[in-house]
């Protein structure tokens, strides 16, 4: 069967799947090292920008940091993927980390900060816009939900999935990304594999999952990937998702997190300087 992959122009992105209304376990105050997961090796990033490593510029306390996340509901809540996710930066380049939630619906606002990790330096700033919608609404309200006053975006972090049909995932993610790669040139664009569930795996097309599609559709279009799906394949399923369900428990919501920052903070690179 023929995979069905989307092709437009070139770019870099950082984007993350995500599934929509979140199951969100773990507490907010849990910092994420003391949870042990089983860790994966990240995609390699499919960069055209040749910049540097996004951990030099998170090794710079000095210098503020932001992030972008755009993506379905399970990136929301302070039990989130994201949540912990900032917190595990935190605890690793010694940053204070804080996420601002998008208010929905509001041009470019968004709500007070939530510390999720402190320390000293300037911070490292997420601006959440994950939100229990799909992704053509995302592409059509793209100028509704970048955050306004922000000078610079070092990195924006896609994330959709499964509330997306299989057959368009690859196709609407790539148009949403190359129209943050245009909106954002100076930023770094990646996209996020979302799970996999057993379920999912077992119907799908030819073999073949939306997070393949999406895979190769961003290798096609040169967006860098973190690849959670594989991180998942490697675990038993029984150990990451909530039952039959698409949802990860707990623990995969942890490993999530633990993969994202891994990647953040190896592979993951921004957009060279003009």
């Amino acid at each position: 069967m023929r995979r069905r992959v989307w092709s437009v122009p070139l770019a870099v992105v950082i984007v993350g799947v995500v599934i929509t209304t979140a199951l969100m376990v773990t507490s907010a105050t849990e910092p994420l090292a003391d949870i042990a997961v089983p860790s994966a090796p990240v995609d390699p990033p499919h960069s055209a920008a040749g910049g540097p490593a996004l951990s030099t510029v998170l090794a710079k306390t000095d210098e503020p940091v932001n992030l972008l996340v755009v993506g379905d509901g399970t990136g929301k809540s302070s039990g989130s993927w994201v949540f912990l996710a900032a917190q595990s930066l935190g605890q690793r380049f010694g940053r204070t980390v804080e996420i601002r939630d998008w208010r929905l619906g509001s041009a470019g606002r968004y709500g007070s900060a939530t510390r999720a990790w402190s320390a000293r330096g300037a911070p490292v700033t997420i601006w959440n816009a994950s939100t229990s919608r799909n992704i053509t609404y995302f592409r059509q309200t793209l100028d509704r939900w970048i955050p306004g006053g922000v000078p610079h975006v070092d990195v924006v972090i896609v994330s959709n999935g499964v509330v997306v049909d299989g057959g368009e995932l690859a196709q609407r993610s790539i148009e949403l990304m190359t129209r943050l790669r245009e909106r954002l040139p100076g930023a770094a664009v990646v996209a996020v594999l979302q799970p996999t569930s057993p379920g999912q795996r077992s119907v799908s097309f030819g073999g073949t999952t939306a997070a393949d599609d999406l895979r190769v559709s961003a290798r096609i279009n040169r967006f860098q990937t973190i690849d959670v799906d594989a991180a998942f394949a490697r675990s038993e399923p029984g150990a990451v998702f909530a039952g039959p369900t698409a949802y990860p428990n707990a623990d995969g919501y942890r490993l999530w997190a633990t993969t994202v920052s891994d990647a953040l903070a190896s592979t993951v690179r921004i957009a060279p300087a003009t």
